[in-house]
């Protein structure tokens, strides 16, 4: 292998049917991959110190630890909400249920930033979170450690407080968009 050649993948990318040679290859080879593992839909929300709401759309949320309850958010550097949570250090992950595609549209994409929380159905929470009632679950946590990776800031927060709203199946992502279970 030549040097700064990427590693050959054991199999072709499926969808150039190449084997991923290069690294803007092996991207799109992962990316394909990634588009395979199907992750339940949550919104990430936080206040700035001036009070302001901030989410986002994120599928990059898993439980870390139950002893003690965390969680792992993983959030864009470059992502609006980025900023403010680092420096308030507390989160929200409101789990979306399988009806709730409009919420995902506003929370996804920039242009509809500032619809996100519009509607009666957000609440102030504890230590001033923001958070969806008709939500299935709504996870609050502190930032406990930020790790900088790549493109992203990974944040692990312990759990202090659990609201339950709907019985909701989960809004889940699969294929590079929103499924119903």
């Amino acid at each position: 292998m030549a040097t700064g050649d990427v590693e050959t993948a054991a199999r072709a990318d499926p969808e150039t049917g190449r084997p991923a040679r290069h690294a803007t290859e092996l991207e799109s080879s992962f990316r394909s991959a990634m588009r395979r593992v199907a992750a339940t839909v949550a919104l990430v929300t936080t206040r700035d110190a001036q009070g302001c709401p901030h989410g986002v759309a994120a599928s990059s949320v898993i439980p870390v630890s139950m002893d003690p309850p965390s969680m792992l958010v993983a959030v864009n550097r470059g992502a609006s909400i980025h900023l403010p949570l680092s420096a308030v250090r507390r989160f929200c992950v409101n789990v979306l249920g399988s009806g709730q595609h409009e919420l995902l549209a506003r929370f996804s994409q920039s242009a509809l930033r500032d619809q996100r929380f519009a509607g009666n159905d957000w609440q102030q929470g504890p230590r001033e979170l923001p958070w969806l009632a008709s939500a299935p679950a709504a996870v609050f946590c502190e930032v406990e450690q930020s790790i900088d990776y790549g493109t992203h800031t990974i944040f692990i927060g312990r759990v202090h407080d659990i609201v339950f709203g709907s019985d909701a199946e989960p809004m889940v992502w699969l294929g590079g968009a929103a499924r119903r279970t």
